[in-house]
């Protein structure tokens, strides 16, 4: 499979994804308009790799990257993002609300997004119990994807740049 067919077949699965989820009302109405939620995405996407790195987000590393690679490699990990998380949040996180509730819904979901990527990953996907959770406070949070996109966006990039 070609890496463009890749791409497209993680935005096909995204959208309907998106199409599928329920909404999900905002714990803090004060995050929801776009560019707050934005945003909140992209600081708290920074301090989450501060935290699991233990080390300052890695600027010089992202400035030096040649900008081919970085333009690459970034549109790569924002695809993969947006699938993930129309799939884990909106989908799975939001569908699990209505039954368990938001917080059952949202330590079930992140359960089931770490043990996804257990057999490729073995024992580091531990820390993805930790990040699926982070995501999913920040679309609760917020109650658009579009946060939980924008955190798992800036965090995987600068892992994959540290």
């Amino acid at each position: 499979m070609t890496a463009v067919a890749r791409l497209g077949g993680w935005l096909v699965v995204a959208v309907a994804a998106m199409i599928a989820a329920p909404p999900v009302d905002p714990v803090d109405p004060s995050l929801h308009p776009f560019g707050e939620a934005l945003a909140f995405g992209g600081i708290a996407g920074a301090t989450l790799f501060v935290a699991l790195a233990r080390r300052p987000f890695p600027t010089a590393a992202l400035s030096a990257a040649p900008r081919r690679r970085l333009l690459v490699r970034s549109t790569i990990l924002t695809a993969r993002s947006v699938q993930e998380e129309a799939v884990w949040r909106g989908l799975v996180l939001g569908l699990l609300g209505g039954t368990v509730g938001r917080l059952g819904a949202l330590v079930l979901s992140s359960g089931m997004f770490a043990a996804a990527h257990a057999r490729p990953q073995g024992r580091a996907a531990t820390a993805h119990l930790a990040t699926g959770s982070v995501f999913g406070a920040s679309y609760l949070a917020t109650g658009r994807l579009l946060a939980a996109i924008a955190l798992m966006v800036v965090q995987t990039t600068a892992t994959a740049f540290a």
